[in-house]
């Protein structure tokens, strides 16, 4: 009898550290978009799925740069597009992030104030596993 109390006590210990040592993975993968000047809009599409539009309701306008990030579920491949939404914008970044870490960017800075600036993106995820 206490063999098997000993045996139960033994496998609920291992289970409760399996359970509570696994991680997250959706928060193992994430990405970035920094603008100065005005507003921007976009998509990601992850693994070639459908575009997930952005815009601007969903940036922080309360300061000098605008800002939109976003932590994705376990993905493969990602492709993030962004577009300045006048001429007013005059630089965007694009970061991708793997387990917290910068793994890719793309940025472009305004050449003709005459003109609006888009950036594209793309990473992928499975050359880190």
């Amino acid at each position: 009898m206490k063999l098997k109390r000993t045996t139960l006590a033994l496998l609920f210990s291992i289970l409760f550290l399996l359970f509570s040592c696994e991680e997250d993975d959706s928060s193992k993968y994430s990405f970035k978009i920094i603008a100065t000047g005005d507003d921007f809009t976009g998509y990601y599409s992850v693994d070639g799925g459908d575009e997930n539009y952005f815009g601007t309701s969903d940036t922080e306008d309360n300061s000098p740069y605008y800002y939109y990030s976003r932590e994705l579920d376990n993905p493969g491949y990602v492709r993030i597009h962004a577009d300045g939404t006048s001429t007013d914008t005059t630089y965007i970044a694009i970061e991708v992030y793997y387990d917290g870490e910068l793994v890719e960017t793309s940025e472009v800075s305004q050449s003709d104030e005459t003109e609006t600036i888009s950036v594209t993106c793309t990473y992928d995820f499975d050359s880190e596993s």
